[in-house]
C-alpha cells in the first residue's frame, strides 16, 4: 500500500467517525403541547374559568410550563402557567392554592425544590378541560 491509500482510508474513517457523533448528538426535534398531549392520550377541550368542587387525585408534568391534574376518574384538566415552573418536572408533589374550594386563574401552583426546601409559586394562566382519546391497539 502507498501513503495516499493510508491517507485516502484514514480520511474517510475519520469522515465516518465525525459523521456518527454529529447524528447522535443532534438533538430529537421538540414535541408540540398537542403531541405531548397525544401521547398521553389526550386532546385540548373548552377553556374554563373555573374547576369546581377541586380534589386533586393525581397530577403528571408535561414540561415546565405545562401539567395536567386529575380531580376526578373522568376529569382532567390541562394547567398552563404563566412562567416557566423549574421544579415542576422533578417534583415528587405539588399543592394548589384554592381558597374558594375551586381552582381559578388567580391561584398558583406551589412546587417544593427537593434539595433546599424552597417552594416556587407557579402562577396559573390558563386552564382547559381535558379530552379522553381512545387507546389505539398496538
Amino acid at each position: 500500500m502507498n501513503i495516499i491509500s493510508i491517507v485516502s482510508r484514514y480520511l474517510l474513517i475519520l469522515a465516518s467517525v465525525l459523521a456518527l457523533a454529529a447524528c447522535a448528538s443532534t438533538p430529537p426535534e421538540k414535541l408540540t403541547l398537542k403531541q405531548k398531549l397525544e401521547q398521553r392520550h389526550y386532546t385540548v377541550g373548552e377553556s374554563v374559568e373555573r374547576i369546581r368542587n377541586y380534589r386533586l387525585n393525581g397530577w403528571n408534568s408535561i414540561d415546565e410550563k405545562h401539567l395536567i391534574i386529575h380531580t376526578g376518574p373522568s376529569d382532567s384538566y390541562l394547567i398552563t402557567l404563566r412562567n416557566p415552573c423549574h421544579n415542576l418536572r422533578s417534583a415528587e408533589n405539588i399543592a394548589i392554592s384554592s381558597t374558594t374550594g375551586s381552582v381559578t386563574r388567580m391561584d398558583k401552583v406551589m412546587v417544593r425544590d427537593r434539595p433546599s426546601g424552597y417552594v416556587e409559586h407557579c402562577m396559573i394562566d390558563s386552564m382547559h378541560e381535558l379530552n379522553k382519546l381512545p387507546e389505539t391497539a398496538s
